[in-house]
């Protein structure tokens, strides 16, 4: 039995404000925790802020990609800065890193 673990139930393509970059809001099957917020922290600078009515975050991580998200919350934003498939691939590729380690 998986605990912990955050599986994409659905992406979809939105716009965002910021110049015409790429951007994604992500599903997950469950909540967003604290675990796994900080562990966006090992890949990068991460702003959190967890005595928020609506504990926010904010990471930038490798090639530009900034995720934004609510603690709580089964969504988050991934903005990306460069290639967006590329991008995108790595994040992926640092949930599955996460995803291994909650088994």
């Amino acid at each position: 039995m998986q605990h912990n673990t955050l599986i994409v139930v659905s992406e979809k393509e939105i716009q965002n404000c910021f110049e015409g970059d790429k951007a994604k809001e992500i599903l997950f099957d469950r909540i967003i925790e604290k675990d796994f917020i900080l562990f966006l922290k090992g890949k990068g600078s991460l702003q959190y802020y967890p005595t928020f009515a609506k504990p926010f975050f904010k990471a930038k991580i490798e090639d530009g990609i900034l995720i934004k998200g609510v603690e709580g919350s089964k969504t988050l934003r991934i903005i990306f800065n460069g290639e967006a498939e590329k991008s995108y691939n790595l994040f992926l590729k640092y949930l599955s890193e996460y995803n291994n380690r909650m088994r």
